[in-house]
């Protein structure tokens, strides 16, 4: 369970989500389809734009995948949640499509299909200029460090907004670069980043630290639970960890 207070509600463990998404119930369905859609619709335009495809073609295709998804209820029907992980079968669902030319004889509103999500593709295309030097050569492994992006930007977010509640957002703007990162590698000393903080001591700065340090772990755990079945998270964890740092 999450150290952290979400206002999402998504389902805690991948078989949940599963559930959800084979749900007949178009409500629970469509609160899943959105999650899945918020998690991976910006590293599947960074995959098409590595593939070799144009802006234009790359947010068609990932409109037409998430379409394709959201108007058949059969969409995530041979997915069960013991098959591994459901990054690699999205993104093996995606390749199919592209292969098959579908998404570029279909073209949809930017922006549509995907019900109460926001494909802002402009900020898609600066994300994969911005990390366009990465994994020049495999596709593959850009989405899933942009998959890895995704989720660590989501921690990062469920964190401001606890700290906020907590009237603790000082500290938590102030030590959350040190997250994934040794002291060795900041400018300021422990005691300059504890006076910036608004923390009394030094005391306080590595306990306030350690503490920003387990509940990222927790939640960035929590959201990993939701995608990996089984004991594979542990791994899945420290593989997109890797990717993040």
């Amino acid at each position: 369970m999450s150290l952290l207070s979400t206002n999402e509600g998504f389902p805690e463990t991948s078989l949940t989500l599963v559930r959800r998404l084979h749900s007949t119930d178009d409500s629970l369905r469509a609160e899943a389809i959105g999650l899945v859609a918020r998690r991976y619709w910006l590293p599947l335009y960074d995959f098409s734009r590595r593939t070799g495809m144009s802006e234009p073609a790359a947010a068609d295709a990932v409109q037409d995948f998430f379409h394709h998804i959201v108007s058949n209820v059969d969409g995530f029907a041979n997915y069960d949640g013991q098959q591994g992980r459901l990054r690699t079968w999205i993104i093996t669902i995606f390749r199919r499509r592209l292969s098959s030319s579908i998404a570029r004889q279909q073209t949809q509103i930017r922006g549509g299909g995907v019900e109460h999500v926001s494909l802002d593709f402009v900020l898609a295309e600066s994300s994969y200029q911005e990390h366009a030097e990465q994994d020049q050569n495999d596709p593959e492994r850009a989405f899933d460090r942009a998959f890895a992006r995704q989720l660590w930007q989501q921690v990062l977010d469920s964190l401001r907004c606890a700290y906020t509640y907590r009237q603790r957002l000082t500290v938590f703007e102030t030590l959350q670069p040190l997250i994934l990162c040794e002291m060795k590698n900041q400018p300021l000393s422990s005691v300059e980043l504890a006076e910036k903080a608004g923390l009394p001591s030094i005391v306080d700065f590595k306990v306030s630290l350690h503490r920003l340090r387990k509940e990222a772990a927790h939640e960035f755990q929590r959201l990993v639970q939701q995608m990996v079945a089984g004991d594979d998270w542990q791994e899945e964890v420290r593989y997109l960890l890797r990717l993040v740092g």
